[in-house]
């Protein structure tokens, strides 16, 4: 059986995402009370560490990715993430285009 591999720059890029998905999930979880412009609108803190526990487990994720070598035991999270990241990303888009939201949270 042949077995397709995870690449070492998709293992990077993997990686890369998994840090950047843990810095804000800890933004998020631990310190809602701040304030910071990471959302488009305002939301309370009890939902700010709802979408922080989301986020780190994400980013958790994407580094245990970035350790596995074959594509079939990658296939399953990458399907949740892309899944994830493409409603994430339209939801956000809606809030840019209809209400108006800031467009400093795509930075």
């Amino acid at each position: 059986m042949s077995y397709q591999t995870f690449s070492r720059p998709e293992r990077g890029l993997a990686f890369f995402a998994g840090i950047v998905n843990l810095i804000v999930g800890v933004a998020f979880f631990f310190l809602p009370e701040l304030h910071l412009p990471l959302w488009p609108v305002a939301i309370s803190p009890v939902l700010t560490r709802f979408i922080g526990a989301i986020i780190i487990g994400n980013g958790v994720a994407a580094i245990w990715l970035s350790t596995e070598r074959e594509w079939a035991r990658v296939r399953p999270l990458a399907l949740v993430a892309v899944v994830y990241g493409t409603l994430v990303a339209l939801g956000l888009l809606y809030h840019l285009l209809w209400l108006n939201a800031s467009p400093s949270f795509w930075l």
